[in-house]
C-alpha cells in the first residue's frame, strides 16, 4: 500500500510505498526534501491493513484522505533553523540633572551652549599671515600718472611734473623771478668809502707831518704802507649772485675781489652738488696772523682793530657739498648769521637743495 506525500514546496503529489523506511523523501520535480508521517512506519502500516482485512476481506484499502494528509503536513513543523542573534540596543546612562525632574507631557529643555572660549593672550612670537593687506585709513593714495608721486585727493596739477590730472596735458608752470646777492662782511660800496675816507685822513695827517719836518719822504712812505694794507683789509672779499627767471632757470655767480679789484666771475652748477652745509667756526689763519705781525709798526691801535674785527670773532659759513656733508664750494663766511641762514634758505628752496637750519 503506498502513501500520498505533497511537496510543500512546489504542491506535487509523491505517492510513497509501504516498504518506506527514511523520514524525508526528496521530490523530483523541485528537489526539496519532504517529510513523510509517523504513520507510513512498518508498524502502523501492517497493522492498520491487517484489521481492515479481517474486517472486510474483500473491500479494498481506503485511500488515504486528502484532508488529513494537509492536516498532517500543517501539524508537522519544518525543521527549525537557527534564529538570528538578539539585537542588544546600547544602555543608556540616566542623565543626572539639577532640580525637579521635567514633566512627561513637556518638551525636554535644550542644552546650554558651551560657553565661549577664552581670547589668547598675543604674544610677540605671533607672527601670522593671513593674505589680506592691511587697510589703511583714507584709501589708496593717489599718484602722478607721468612721475608716479603722491599727490593730494583734490589736487588738479602735479606741482613736480606738472601735468595736469585731469587732460593729462602738460600745464606751463610760472617761477617767481628772483635775483639776490650777497657779500661776505660790509658791501662792496662802503668798503670803498672807509677806505678813501681813511686813505685821505693818513694823506692829510702826512703831508702835515712832512711840512713840520720839512721831510716829504718821511711821511709819504709809512702813508703809501698803510694804504696798501687798509686796501687788502677792506677790499678783499666776494660777492654772491643768484637769479632765477620765470622759467625756473637759475644762475649762481662768485666774484672774488682783491684790493677793490674785480676777479673774473665763476659760475657754479648747482646741479652738481646735493645739500647745503652750515655751521660756526674760527677760520683764523697764518695769513691773518702774518697782516696783524705787519700792523705793529703803523701802531697799536691799528694792530687792535685787526685782531678785534678779523682774528677774535666766530664766523658762520654756508657752502654746497656733494658726499658725506664735506664743503666743496664755500658760498658764504662771515659773523652774520641771519644773512648766512637767508643764502642757505633760498638757494634750498630754488634749486631743490637739502638745507637743514
Amino acid at each position: 500500500m503506498s502513501l500520498t506525500v505533497i511537496c510543500q514546496s512546489c504542491g506535487q503529489r509523491l505517492d510513497v510505498g509501504e516498504e518506506m523506511a527514511r523520514r524525508k523523501v526528496r521530490c523530483p520535480q523541485c528537489g526539496v526534501m519532504c517529510p513523510v508521517p509517523e504513520s507510513a512506519g512498518k508498524g502502523k502500516s501492517k497493522a492498520k491493513p491487517a484489521r481492515a482485512a479481517s474486517q472486510h476481506p474483500e473491500s479494498p484499502a481506503p485511500e488515504a484522505d486528502e484532508d488529513d494528509i494537509a492536516r498532517q503536513l500543517l501539524d508537522m513543523p519544518d525543521e527549525p533553523s537557527a534564529p538570528p542573534p538578539p539585537k542588544r540596543e546600547p544602555t543608556r546612562k540616566p542623565r543626572l540633572q539639577s532640580g525637579p525632574p521635567p514633566k512627561p507631557d513637556a518638551p525636554a529643555p535644550e542644552p546650554e551652549p558651551p560657553p565661549p572660549p577664552a581670547p589668547s593672550r598675543p604674544t610677540w612670537d605671533d607672527d601670522e599671515d593671513d593674505g589680506k593687506p592691511y587697510l589703511v585709513e583714507g584709501g589708496v593714495d593717489r599718484k602722478c600718472p607721468k612721475c608716479c608721486r603722491v599727490v593730494a585727493a583734490d589736487a588738479v596739477v602735479c606741482v613736480d611734473c606738472g601735468i595736469n590730472l585731469e587732460t593729462g596735458k602738460k600745464v606751463g608752470k610760472t617761477y617767481e623771478p628772483i635775483k639776490r646777492s650777497w657779500e661776505s662782511g660790509l658791501p662792496y660800496v662802503v668798503r670803498l668809502k672807509y677806505f678813501i675816507s681813511f686813505s685821505v685822513i693818513a694823506l692829510l695827517l702826512s703831508i702835515t707831518g712832512a711840512i713840520l719836518k720839512e721831510n716829504l719822504f718821511v711821511f709819504l712812505a709809512p702813508w703809501i704802507v698803510f694804504n696798501g694794507m687798509l686796501a687788502f683789509l677792506l677790499g678783499t672779499g666776494f660777492r654772491l649772485d643768484f637769479e632765477r627767471d620765470s622759467k625756473g632757470r637759475f644762475d649762481l655767480k662768485r666774484t672774488m675781489y682783491v684790493c677793490f679789484i674785480l676777479q673774473k666771475p665763476e659760475e657754479v652748477n648747482l646741479a652738481e652738488y646735493l645739500e647745503l652745509v652750515h655751521g660756526r667756526a674760527v677760520d683764523s689763519g697764518c695769513l691773518e696772523w702774518m697782516v696783524f705781525i705787519l700792523l705793529l709798526p703803523a701802531g697799536l691801535i691799528v694792530s687792535a682793530l685787526w685782531w678785534w674785527y678779523v682774528i677774535r670773532p666766530v664766523k658762520c659759513y654756508v657752502a654746497l657739498a656733494k658726499d658725506h656733508g664735506f664743503p666743496e664750494v664755500m658760498l658764504y663766511r662771515g659773523t652774520d648769521e641771519a644773512r648766512m641762514r637767508e643764502i642757505g634758505q633760498t638757494l634750498g628752496s630754488a634749486a631743490r637743495l637739502r638745507f637743514q637750519g
